[in-house]
């Protein structure tokens, strides 16, 4: 996938300004058996966005788990927020404010 070959940072600023220009609700970070599955609630219904390998993930996780001030090493579900600034593609500065929450699962968290 071309998210693979993206720098962790930017992985998450692109599915903000994703989620943004089609008025995401969520972003939905999915642990399957064999890769990581994204996809954004819009209209109350999640659409599949793209996949990603683990390697990737796990870079892209820990980056989310420094900004939302939480621990990928914890058994327990947790919440954290992110709030930052984030350029569009147009230019245009949004700051978003993103809760995230984490859940265990079995193929992680």
């Amino acid at each position: 996938s071309i998210l693979d070959q993206v720098k962790s940072d930017d992985i998450l600023a692109y599915l903000v300004q994703q989620s943004f220009r089609l008025k995401a609700s969520d972003i939905h970070l999915e642990c399957q058996k064999q890769a990581l599955r994204i996809r954004f609630r819009v209209d109350g219904v999640l659409h599949p966005i793209a996949q990603l390998s683990y390697d990737k993930y796990r870079q892209l996780l820990s980056s989310i788990a420094v900004a939302a001030n939480v621990s990928t090493g914890s058994p327990d579900a947790q919440t954290g927020h992110i709030n930052k600034t984030y350029k569009m593609q147009n230019g245009e500065l949004v700051t978003v404010n993103l809760r995230v929450e984490t859940v265990p699962t079995v193929y992680g968290v």
